[in-house]
Formats: structure tokens, C-alpha cells, sequence
């Protein structure tokens, strides 16, 4: 927000103490939400304190607010207690920020965010909700969150809300000037779980959403076999990737890899760059674009570069039988997550 009105400091007190750098302007919020009428007042004291937190008095204070608002105080020099109060009015409404530096140093500063409500009907709160993050796994880190806006008259304030997760109250939080607040929660227990806020102010106002905690999957999962029989031995017959992955669901960024039974017993065949084996032409597709990366020099592991149905996804690679004695093999498949 660009600052729009200054207020400078007015004939000093007679006994004026010389500024120190190391000073500290802090701020505290007397009353906020007040309506834009004009006359309703919102109020911000700020506190000049030394490095060992002692109240400095008849330090000048210099004021700045956004927006169309009018500041109001006594005097800009700190009292005995380092206090100067500061109020403001606006007939608009709108949110505001209102700055305060020391003029014998303007690096010591402070501000705070005001809002100033619509005038009208008597205005009420109203809360909503939406789900930011679902389905997070149950493993007690991981979070699922949901996003508070608590609003007065139309307007988003700051106001606490008290937090319930599935029933059980949780905690007592504060929405920001703009009226929002999200929520976070974790789980170590997987299911769906209803987070809901009620407004402090108005316990008949709340918001809730229902969330879903994942079971956690640890990999690898073995998905099952296939069994793969070939006529004969060598390359008049082979088996392409749709063969080891059928009846499984495949899911893109996945790794799988394959146990091979008998083991070392087979030889590879392999299609150009930018083509695939088809197993049910048993040849080479030009210009198609493979299904899996291989992240090896043979069948396994590969990475699933999309997701659908096993036995319609298919790669450069091929195996065959390079020994008569061994035609059949058992294809143990297994999915190792993402990867």
C-alpha cells in the first residue's frame, strides 16, 4: 500500500531526550473493525521501548496511514510509559495501514493493518470454506488443509475462530486482516475426517469441510505374474512389455521391474528410437512414442511414462527364448512407487 497522509510531529516538550539507534517501536491494536461512518473509531497504541525493554518518554513520533483514512492523537511525543495512543476514521470501507518511525531515526518503525467496515444494516459474520489439499497419506507428516474466510458486513476481518477436528476442538486461531486462515491437519489413521471453524464472536456461525487421509502404501508391491509360453526357441516368436504387464494397472511416474523365471535364459530384441514392439503385429511401430522409459540395458526396471491398462502400453523391448529347453517363463511383476 503506498502511503498517502503524513502527520508530523507538533511543539516538543520541554525536556526532550536525545534519540539512541537501538531503540525498539512496537505496535498493539486497541480496536479494529469499526464501521467506515466517520466517526467509529479504530485505535493502535505504539510503544518506544530501549534494548533492555524500558519505556523511553519525549521521543517525537512521526504517523502515516493508506487509504482515505483521518489519524487523530494528542500528542506524537511518548509519555512516561513510551506510549503514544493513535486513532483513526475513514468513510470508507476498506482495509488501511498505518506507520509510525521515530523522527530522530526512521529505521525505528512500526505499522499495523486496520479495517473499517461497510455501515448499513447491522452487519453479521459469515464464514466459508474450501478444501486446499486432500487426500494426504496417513503417515502422521504429511497435511491436508483448509482455507477459513470470516467476513463482516461483506467485508474480511481479522477474528478468531476455534478450530474442531472431527469433533474434538483443537485450538483457538486468528484470521488475517484479509479474513482468511488455513488450517493444516495431519493423521496417522487413514479415512475421511470433518474440519470445521466456528467464529469466537458468534458460535452459530461456522464452516466445515470433510477431508480424506490415504492409507500409506509401503513399496515395493508385488502386483502378481504372468506366464509366458513360446512355440520355440529364438526371435520367430516374442513377447513385448504388453505381454509381462497385462491384467495390471499401470500409473504414469510409477517404476516397475520383473522376476524373471527361469532367469538368463532369454535374449532381447530391441526396436529403433521412435518406435515401440507391437506384440500383437509382433513388429516394430515406426513413428510411435514409447509408453515406459527403460531405466536399465534390458526389460527391468522401466518408468511408466503414462498410465492405463497393462496390456495396451508398450515399449522399445522384446524377450524371446534363446533355449530350447526353457519356453515357458513366470513374470513376477512388481510396482516400486514413484520414482
Amino acid at each position: 500500500m503506498e502511503k498517502n497522509k503524513q502527520y508530523y510531529p507538533i511543539t516538543p516538550p520541554e525536556c526532550a531526550v536525545s534519540p539512541l539507534a537501538n531503540y525498539v517501536l512496537s505496535s498493539q491494536i486497541l480496536a479494529n473493525n469499526a464501521p467506515a461512518d466517520g466517526v467509529s473509531l479504530n485505535g493502535v497504541r505504539f510503544i518506544l521501548s530501549s534494548p533492555v525493554n524500558l519505556p523511553v518518554a519525549n521521543q517525537a513520533l512521526e504517523f502515516s496511514v493508506t487509504g482515505s483514512a483521518f489519524l487523530y492523537f494528542s500528542s506524537p511525543y511518548t509519555n512516561n510509559n513510551g506510549i503514544v495512543d493513535v486513532v483513526a476514521r475513514n468513510f470508507e470501507p476498506e482495509t488501511v495501514q498505518l506507520f509510525a518511525n521515530l523522527v530522530a531515526d526512521e529505521t525505528v518503525s512500526a505499522n499495523s493493518l486496520l479495517t473499517f467496515i461497510p455501515t448499513g444494516p447491522v452487519p453479521t459474520y459469515e464464514l466459508t470454506s474450501r478444501i486446499i489439499v486432500n487426500d494426504a497419506p496417513a503417515n502422521g507428516s504429511s497435511r491436508n488443509e483448509v482455507e477459513f474466510y470470516l467476513s463482516y458486513g461483506g467485508t474480511g476481518v481479522s477474528g478468531q475462530l476455534r478450530l474442531y477436528f472431527n469433533g474434538a476442538f483443537t485450538e483457538l486461531v486468528t484470521t488475517a486482516p484479509t479474513g482468511f486462515y488455513t488450517a493444516s491437519f495431519g493423521s496417522t489413521e487413514p479415512g475421511t475426517f470433518t474440519v470445521t471453524a466456528e467464529v469466537e464472536n458468534d458460535r452459530t456461525v461456522f464452516a466445515s469441510e470433510t477431508v480424506s487421509f490415504s492409507p500409506v502404501i509401503i513399496y515395493p508391491i508385488r502386483l502378481g505374474s504372468n506366464v509366458i509360453t513360446f512355440p520355440r526357441a529364438g526371435a520367430s516368436t516374442l513377447a513385448g512389455i504388453q505381454r509381462f504387464m497385462a491384467g495390471f494397472n499401470v500409473i504414469e511416474g510409477h517404476v516397475y521391474s520383473f522376476e524373471i523365471s527361469p532367469a538368463n535364459v532369454f535374449n532381447y530384441s530391441v526396436c529403433p528410437e521412435g518406435s515401440v514392439f507391437d506384440n500383437g503385429s509382433q513388429s516394430c511401430l515406426l513413428g510411435v512414442s514409447s509408453d515406459y522409459l527403460h531405466l536399465g540395458n534390458g526389460m527391468s526396471p522401466v518408468r511408466a511414462l503414462t498410465s492405463g491398462q497393462g496390456s495396451s502400453l508398450r515399449s522399445r523391448y522384446a524377450v524371446y527364448p534363446a533355449l530350447a529347453q526353457y519356453l515357458t517363463f513366470n513374470i513376477v511383476v512388481y510396482d516400486n512407487g514413484p520414482g
